[in-house]
């Protein structure tokens, strides 16, 4: 049982070891390919390939990827992201519940279950 410990200070000595271990360029990297992907991903609906649960799989391993690097998403800044990336029409009745709904607007994981 630790006492005590912060669970920031934790994340910080997190960071700090992979950032020696790894190298400072590995976490640029990390950060610089999370961010190139949230500009890249998007969901039309017309790949069969490509579910929606592989669109969402895909947002949250780079929301992950950037929690792990200290470059941290909050819950609207998460949705705001996702109602962006989503360009299927038939989708539009779900973006508008979301949009117009405060609740949906500040939790990520709720919203995806429209």
């Amino acid at each position: 049982m630790e006492l005590g410990v912060n669970p920031f200070q934790k994340q910080a000595a997190y960071l700090d070891l992979k950032k020696h271990h790894l190298g400072s360029s590995f976490v640029a990297k990390t950060v610089s390919d999370a961010t190139a992907d949230l500009k890249n991903i998007f969901y039309n609906g017309m790949s069969k390939n490509f579910s929606f649960e592989n669109f969402y799989g895909k947002l949250n391993k780079v929301f992950t990827d950037l929690l792990d690097n200290s470059q941290e998403y909050t819950e609207m800044m998460k949705v705001h992201t996702l109602l962006e990336a989503i360009q299927d029409p038939l989708m539009e009745q779900a973006k508008l519940m979301v949009l117009s709904n405060n609740k949906l607007m500040n939790n990520y994981t709720e919203s995806l279950r429209l």
